[in-house]
């Protein structure tokens, strides 16, 4: 099974959450190794 986490960060406080988010993801029985962090951009 293969884990995305979506979010939004302006600052990286939410980059580094999702990130460790992905890791440990990456970590349960049935997943693919290491989860993938995919940063939503908006524009104005």
């Amino acid at each position: 099974m293969k884990i995305n986490i979506i979010f939004h960060s302006i600052y990286g406080h939410i980059y580094r959450l999702a990130e460790a988010v992905a890791e440990v993801a990456g970590q349960i029985s049935g997943t693919q190794q290491g989860g993938t962090a995919l940063r939503l951009w908006g524009g104005d």
